[in-house]
């Protein structure tokens, strides 16, 4: 290294130009490059992993970590366009979907839902014949649910 400094002094009194000046405006640029291509890199590795893998395709319902949730729309090598539920097309560098959490709901079997009933105190009575009725209605109508065990609570 030394020799080096001692070469680029000789040509530098030589020549008039100085080497080092020329030797720091390279390096300095060759770091703001590799800065730069970077996230570039980044983007382009999490790409081909989620196209090597099988956690999403295009056309599949997915839950993302960040809350972001809608439908694949195109599966790229450095984003991925996914149409929200309202309709708005989101263009999403790879790079922040690599490493987040996904629910994948197209690959989901199952499903769970929820239903609130409300009812006045005057009718205490009937909730539970209004119950049974519910639950037969649903058993009638969804065939492939799951009587086993506590469906029902």
């Amino acid at each position: 290294a030394l020799l080096v400094v001692k070469i680029m002094g000789y040509f530098a009194m030589e020549t008039g130009v100085a080497l080092g000046s020329i030797a720091a405006f390279g390096t300095t640029s060759t770091l703001m490059i590799s800065f730069a291509s970077q996230e570039l890199a980044k983007g382009v590795a999490n790409g081909i992993e989620m196209a090597a893998s099988d956690r999403f395709f295009e056309g599949d319902n997915v839950h993302f970590g960040d809350g972001t949730q809608g439908y694949i729309v195109k599966l790229g090598f450095l984003r991925t366009k996914i149409r929200k539920y309202d309709g708005a097309v989101l263009d999403v560098p790879n790079s922040q979907l690599g490493g987040q959490r996904l629910i994948n709901v197209s690959k989901t079997k199952t499903c769970q839902v929820l239903t609130k009933l409300r009812f006045s105190y005057d009718d205490i009575q009937s909730i539970p014949g209004a119950l049974e009725i519910c639950k037969e209605e649903i058993k009638k109508s969804c065939p492939a649910l799951i009587v086993e065990g506590k469906p029902f609570r």
